[in-house]
């Protein structure tokens, strides 16, 4: 009993004692962020204006996007044999971009003369 005793004030101080701690840190800090009194004592870097000119090229870390995107639609449908540009290239109004396997295409097509041919052949 006496040994559940001691292990329980031992346990309370030392949460009585991180607690304390704690909140002398937190004073401390709030002592340092609070900046009333403090404005003539803000770090100021001051730099001299030069001319130079500056390079094309830089560097940066992040993703670009693009500013004007669209989607590209196909007026008939088709497998694509050949694309007639890469990713980046500049293109330009009524520029053809990419040739279609045009069989199953004319395949419709011859269907659709021999129907009509067999239409004008049968006497209404």
């Amino acid at each position: 009993m006496k040994r559940v005793v001691i292990v329980s004030l031992v346990i309370v101080f030392l949460v009585g004692a991180c607690t304390a701690l704690l909140l002398y840190n937190k004073k401390k800090i709030d002592e340092k962020s609070n900046l009333d009194g403090n404005l003539r004592e803000i770090p100021v870097f001051v730099t001299g204006v030069t001319t130079r000119s500056l390079d094309c090229n830089f560097q940066v870390n992040g993703s670009f996007s693009a500013v004007h995107e669209f989607v590209l639609l196909s007026e008939t449908q088709g497998r694509v044999k050949e694309l007639l540009f890469t990713a980046g290239d500049v293109v330009s109004k009524n520029q053809v971009l990419a040739r279609l396997d045009d069989e199953v295409v004319k395949s419709q097509l011859a269907f659709s003369e021999a129907a009509l041919e067999k239409s004008k052949s049968v006497p209404c």
